[in-house]
């Protein structure tokens, strides 16, 4: 069997790039940021003083991290800025803002800082495609959030009171609240699909 030297070449050269490029691949993971619950309420409310953000960020090196502080210190639209050490793969971001400070301008900041997706009420988009919520999709995100943690909270209550607990596992209540619980969750999926 003869064996061309020149394709086995070619095919040596094709496997390092290919090693070369997944251990990139690998080494960068994708930078999220990961935003609380009714986060819209915080760019779309009136502000005239300055305003706190709390997120978590994935993905980011200590050098990314570095450069983060630094480009964000240097920025008029942001007041206080940290990020946390690593705990558990995640980072927390603590921004204090300047009262113009719009949804634009967090994003753009996110943006020119590395960041490529954003978790925003339990949704993964690209940073590119993340828009703000209207006021009026902001009111309704929050009343369905309050729903939610309406029927957690009572589930919960439930399951810590022995004799409230007897009395629903031995009337079905919970298998009611979980079918609740699980409409509330999909009508709120349902209507950020609706608004996207």
């Amino acid at each position: 069997m003869k064996i061309n030297m020149k394709s086995l070449g070619l095919f040596f050269a094709l496997m390092l790039i290919v090693g070369v490029l997944g251990a990139q691949i690998q080494q960068k993971p994708q930078v999220t940021a990961i935003f609380p619950k009714n986060f819209c309420q915080n760019y779309n409310s009136a502000k005239e003083s300055t305003f706190k953000i709390d997120f978590q960020i994935s993905g980011m090196t200590d050098q990314d991290v570095q450069k983060f502080i630094v480009q964000a210190s240097k920025n008029d639209g942001v007041i206080n800025f940290s990020l946390g050490s690593l705990q558990d793969g995640l980072r927390i971001a603590k921004v204090e803002f300047a009262p113009q400070v719009d949804f634009d301008f967090i994003r753009t900041l996110l943006q020119e800082n590395g960041v490529r997706f954003v978790n925003d009420e339990d949704i993964i988009i690209s940073i590119y495609d993340w828009k703000s919520y209207t006021n009026e999709q902001c009111k309704s995100i929050t009343q369905l959030n309050q729903q939610i943690i309406n029927i957690e909270t009572k589930i919960n209550f439930t399951m810590q009171d022995p004799t409230q607990k007897s009395m629903a596992e031995g009337n079905g209540w919970f298998v009611q609240a979980s079918d609740f619980l699980i409409k509330a969750k999909d009508a709120k999926k349902n209507y950020l699909e609706t608004i996207k």
